[in-house]
């Protein structure tokens, strides 16, 4: 077929290609389809109406699925990409109940999760009247929005095939940015969206959380750590609704670290030896003597501002996602020795940390906070020892073969940033980065040594 036969085919059958081509993906046609109406390609008019009804065709497929055939395997697979179990469907008719327009908006605009949260209103039995009424109206602003964006994007460049394919570079380039900026957004909003709902489960877990208490084991690793460790152990003595207990595991300090750890500290686990242990060799001697269902390991200079609401809520999501290995929270500086460069760096890596855990479901962790269930912990047989820095990635990398890792963008920890401080967060990112990379390539660091800083 040559050039000028492809080129009739295509005008003959646009129309047909254009649903063809929807049926795949909607928001990107939409955007094109509109800049081709500027040119006269299709008529701008028609696409309003096809989009519109495209959508609330689909729309009125993925309700019924969830209303007839809720109790299939197919539709409860699909329904785990939202986290939707059995246990949850009253949470989610609730939801649907009360905030029906935005949980419509959010759940339409979040990239690669519509389908399934569709088919939830189907399964709770919504209203029929109310579904399509706010259905229409997110589709309004969807697609009409895509379409008319696309057409004054077409405009903007002539108005015509002859110089769409002239300057066909800048067309898919600027056509590119602005897809990808939608695309970005939705993730986002996806983010959003599926965090909105672990609040609404945690809030229902709370109270059965704390009325059934669990005991958490605080395994503080240190190496001549007397100048942070009384007050982040007073901290933690601050946490009176759950059960815990604090574990010091010494690697052989010099100064005061031990006597203020026999003095504060339910246990420590002192390193006899005369040789010198690396943090995840001091991370596994703590672990041995936990009797917790839950282990935290914190650093020496960390600290919780509210333990009681902190672990409340990190207890009830664990309660509510049993399948959770492993949890981590974004981290801070300490105000009184924060600098800009440390909130520069901390919200651009704690935002980086939520993107690939919580949206990509690639593990990554931070070693200033990890909490995990003993079970799991005991199933990856620790942390690796052979490592001297990201070992706290690392066991994350296992954890995440064994269930599931989640950051909890509500919660912060906060510690002195001594380090960042002492080489400089240029270096720091540097080291993080390159450890990192080979540790996940790998299985092993960069760094022969990670030397501590006081």
């Amino acid at each position: 077929m040559d050039l000028s036969n492809l080129g009739h085919f295509l005008i003959e059958y646009r129309y047909p290609a254009l649903f063809l081509a929807s049926l795949i993906e909607g928001p990107f046609v939409a955007f094109f389809a509109g800049t081709l109406a500027s040119a006269g390609y299709f008529n701008i008019y028609i696409l309003a109406v096809f989009f519109f009804a495209r959508d609330l065709l689909f729309d009125a497929g993925y309700y019924m699925v969830g209303y007839f055939g809720s109790a299939t395997k197919p539709v409860r697979k699909l329904l785990t990409k939202v986290g939707v179990s059995e246990a949850h469907l009253h949470d989610i008719r609730k939801v649907w109940e009360n905030h029906a327009f935005r949980s419509m908006f959010l759940g339409k605009i979040s990239y690669g999760i519509a389908p399934a949260f569709i088919v939830t209103a189907g399964t709770i039995r919504m209203s029929l009247r109310k579904f399509f009424q706010y259905g229409a109206l997110v589709a309004l602003i969807q697609y009409w929005g895509l379409l008319f964006i696309g057409y004054f994007f077409g405009n903007s460049l002539g108005g015509n095939l002859s110089k769409f394919l002239e300057n066909l570079q800048y067309v898919l380039g600027i056509g590119g940015l602005l897809i990808t900026a939608y695309y970005i957004f939705s993730w986002y909003i996806r983010g959003k969206f599926l965090d909105r709902e672990t609040d609404i489960e945690i809030d229902n877990e709370m109270i059965a959380a704390t009325a059934s208490p669990t005991k958490i084991s605080f395994i503080v690793p240190t190496l001549n750590e007397g100048t942070v460790l009384e007050p982040m152990l007073t901290s933690i003595r601050t946490l009176t609704k759950v059960p815990y207990e604090i574990i010091v595991s010494d690697g052989g300090s010099k100064d005061g670290t031990l006597e203020i750890a026999h003095r504060l500290a339910n246990k420590v686990v002192e390193n006899t030896s005369g040789k010198r242990q690396n943090i995840a060799i001091g991370r596994n001697e703590g672990a041995k003597v936990a009797e917790g269902e839950f282990l935290v390991f914190m650093d020496a200079d960390v600290f919780i501002a509210n333990m009681n609401a902190f672990f409340s809520r990190a207890l009830a999501y664990f309660h509510a996602h049993p399948e959770c290995a492993g949890y981590v929270v974004y981290l801070e500086v300490l105000q009184e020795h924060r600098t800009f460069a440390d909130a520069f760096f901390h919200g651009m890596y704690n935002r980086w940390l939520y993107f690939m855990n919580n949206i990509l479901h690639s593990p990554l962790s931070q070693g200033e906070f990890q909490m995990m269930p003993a079970k799991f912990y005991t199933q990856t047989g620790g942390y690796n020892e052979t490592i001297a820095a990201s070992e706290d990635m690392e066991i994350f990398m296992r954890l995440a073969k064994l269930g599931t890792i989640h950051v909890d963008t509500q919660l912060r920890a906060a510690h002195t940033g001594r380090r960042a401080h002492k080489i400089g967060w240029i270096k720091m990112l540097s080291l993080w980065t390159v450890n990192g990379i080979m540790v996940k390539a790998r299985g092993r660091s960069v760094s022969k040594e990670w030397t501590p800083i006081r």
